[in-house]
């Protein structure tokens, strides 16, 4: 019913040769990570409460960008340290009634390198909070089991790239809150399903990325966005 527990785990990428020749090869990073988390249930079995909280030294990591002539370039960026937990719930509130959510929160420090000063507070790619929330109930309906069901999820904004210069150029990936609905019954033989996604159809900006080197090509970023609203029926048959 009840279980904590403590890790730790050290790995390390070998270095290598940049595609350009007349930059040096970059170095091995190492990761350390020190971890202690929980899986529970509670409530007669009704609960599962499950996290984790970590602390993570990253050495040298390797930082890959697009650099001139629109060859990629690795360079070892500097030491960072990741700080977070990250949790999920399971809750039968009835027979009917089912609620679901996992979030994660990340505190990150980045101590910089030769040409990456620690000017950002937080590393990039990665927002520092994420959450989802789903809520199902099950019902009968004239003898057929049926469902209605709601997804909730949020991300906060996040930093696209580690350089100064360059971050301050592209901007950052604001952030997000996405719902989908959806609701259908299982006839036996056969299911039906209604679905609709991006209820709100909020533009979410995924990811950005240039064409060639950001300094020179950041006045026409790539975009990728979530999936508009989408709507639609979805039948599955039994053989």
């Amino acid at each position: 019913d009840r279980m904590i527990y403590a890790t730790w785990s050290t790995g390390y990428r070998p270095g290598g040769v940049n595609r350009r020749g007349s930059l040096p090869p970059y170095l091995s990073d190492f990761l350390t990570n020190y971890e202690a988390g929980w899986k529970t249930t509670l409530a007669g079995n009704r609960l599962r409460f499950n996290g984790a909280v970590f602390w993570e030294e990253w050495e040298d990591f390797q930082y890959s960008f697009l650099g001139a002539n629109g060859l990629t370039e690795i360079q070892n960026a500097g030491a960072a340290t990741i700080r977070g937990i990250e949790s999920d719930v399971q809750w039968a509130v009835s027979e009917s009634l089912t609620l679901t959510g996992s979030m994660t929160y990340l505190y990150t420090d980045f101590s910089g390198g030769p040409g990456f000063p620690p000017a950002l507070e937080q590393l990039p790619v990665t927002p520092d909070f994420k959450a989802n929330m789903t809520a199902r109930y099950e019902f009968d309906l004239q003898g057929l089991e049926a469902y209605v069901q709601g997804a909730l999820v949020y991300s906060s904004d996040a930093g696209i790239d580690l350089r100064e210069a360059e971050a301050a150029l592209i901007g950052r990936l604001p952030s997000y809150t996405l719902a989908d609905f959806s609701t259908g019954f299982d006839a036996g033989s056969f299911t039906l399903d209604f679905y609709l996604n991006n209820a709100f159809d909020d533009r979410a900006v995924l990811a950005r990325t240039t064409e060639c080197a950001i300094g020179t090509c950041f006045g026409k970023a790539y975009d990728t966005p979530s999936q508009p609203r989408t709507f639609g029926l979805r039948f599955g048959q039994r053989f």
